[in-house]
């Protein structure tokens, strides 16, 4: 069972409000107090508020937060700062900018660094005003000085469970020394749930500013890790760090790289265009990490990722990570997935030209009480990919949600059958009375895939509804 988990640590340099780093080869994990202002500021718009995802809810902190600045909701800056996910390079430079400010002698905001998280993108330093006046008017320095105790904990066991060191040892065994030389930050807030971003912010210093482990945001109890949910939370930290190791390698295999993979064959909106490839090797390399040190976890853990990636728009992310495990197990003594560039790249020229993502051809398929038990077929636009076995969930529509009914292991020659661009399902039985009922595939959990038989998967989710008349 997938949870979001991100990796956030934030960076401080103001003196009076420093939470000392805790660096790990040449790794450090802090907090800032203009970091944390602007996190506590998104949290208290009407997006933050009503979006289930850019803020991380329903901990102690989040609870601590929203009573303690109740008072400032009608304060203009709330407004000013209620981005959407429209504009979400606003959101995130408002968030991420705010590190480049620190609190100097007489309490004012200022900035240190010449950073902009995105071009063309100032929100932080547009607002400088209304943030001020806000940090002085809510009594922000005491919220955050009285909870230092509390980011410091985080900050001691960040490394720790992050695996920074494992992590470190793999990739450079994989690839190579980093490409990012000098000071390398993880800078964080409780508050931060989605949108992690990886930031050159000096000449010398590379930072990422991920979200947090929903086991180091609660109270530490000493209880034993889970590890399952620790192969699921390190994956933001991974994916991020790693691009320090796959990107220049990349680079080095440019030329081939233009010619092999056509990021248009491989993208149905994740809008990293060039960038792609680098998405599709990062999360494939994490895969492996996963099957080295979670093997008992991985194939679930990193199959439900590849799910998420999918609906990100990389239709065949799956199918990508698979072929690296593949290579990487006959991989020759002495070879690292460095060296195995060539050939991944040489399988990809040859199977992106008909690499399409099967979509449902109709979502509603209409069945009289009559006929509730025949067969159901449901057409998509590409040939699917035969399987012995397809799980999918069945579900019935009430008021407008959807409540599972069960989980089904449809088998090939049983329940299923597969006959070029159609799945003819064999249900159970259904109740004899209207109603919408549906099958959704590819979710998290599910240990199968659908996807079309040139290997691109079906959206993430995939719902068939079935209108019972």
């Amino acid at each position: 069972m997938l949870k979001r988990t991100f990796f956030i640590v934030f960076i401080c340099f103001v003196c009076a409000t420093l939470v000392p780093a805790q660096s790990s080869a040449g790794i450090e994990v802090r907090f800032s107090e203009t970091y944390e202002l602007a996190n506590v500021i998104l949290a208290l718009t009407p997006y933050g508020i009503s979006d289930p995802w850019e803020v991380q809810k329903g901990t102690p902190y989040y609870e601590d937060v929203m009573s303690q600045f109740k008072f400032m909701q009608g304060h203009p800056l709330l407004e000013k700062a209620n981005y959407s996910r429209e504009k979400w390079e606003d959101y995130l430079s408002f968030r991420t900018d705010a590190f480049a400010f620190e609190i100097d002698e007489k309490g004012k905001i200022v900035r240190r660094l010449p950073f902009f998280a995105n071009n063309g993108h100032k929100p932080f330093d547009d607002n400088l005003a209304l943030i001020q006046d806000f940090y002085e008017k809510s009594k922000f320095h005491e919220f955050y000085q009285q909870h230092l105790p509390y980011f410091q904990g985080i900050a001691g066991r960040y490394k720790d469970y992050f695996m920074v060191e494992e992590m470190q040892e793999f990739l450079t065994e994989e690839f190579g020394a980093s490409q990012e030389k000098g000071d390398y930050l993880i800078i964080c807030s409780p508050l931060v749930n989605r949108m992690n971003c990886h930031r050159k912010i000096s000449q010398n210093t590379t930072a990422d500013f991920p979200s947090l482990a929903l086991s180091l945001i609660l109270p530490d109890k000493g209880a034993p890790v889970d590890q399952e949910q620790r192969a699921v939370d390190i994956h933001l930290l991974f994916t991020e760090l790693n691009h320090g190791y796959v990107n220049p390698v990349s680079d080095q295999y440019a030329k081939l790289l233009r010619k092999s993979f056509h990021y248009k064959k491989w993208d149905t909106g994740s809008g990293y265009k060039q960038d792609c490839f680098n998405e599709y090797m990062t999360w494939a390399v994490y895969d492996l990490f996963t099957l080295k040190y979670f093997p008992q976890y991985a194939d679930q853990v990193n199959r439900d990722w590849h799910f998420q990636n999918n609906s990100r728009g990389f239709n065949a992310s799956g199918m990508f990570g698979r072929k690296l495990q593949a290579l990487y197990a006959r991989r020759a003594p002495g070879q690292h997935i460095k060296d195995l560039y060539s050939e991944l790249l040489n399988w990809t020229k040859n199977i992106q030209t008909d690499l399409k993502m099967p979509v449902l051809v109709q979502d509603t398929l209409v069945v009289s009480r009559q006929k509730i038990n025949a067969p159901v077929t449901i057409q998509f636009t590409e040939i699917m990919q035969k399987m012995p076995v397809l799980d999918c969930v069945l579900f019935k529509v009430v008021n407008g949600q959807r409540e599972r009914l069960d989980v089904l292991a449809l088998e090939a020659g049983k329940t299923l059958n597969i006959q070029d661009k159609a799945l003819i399902v064999n249900l159970p039985e259904l109740p004899n009375e209207p109603g919408l009922y549906g099958l959704s595939f590819n979710l998290q959990g599910r240990k199968y895939e659908l996807a079309a038989a040139n290997g691109a998967a079906a959206p993430t989710p995939t719902r068939a509804y079935i209108r019972v008349l």
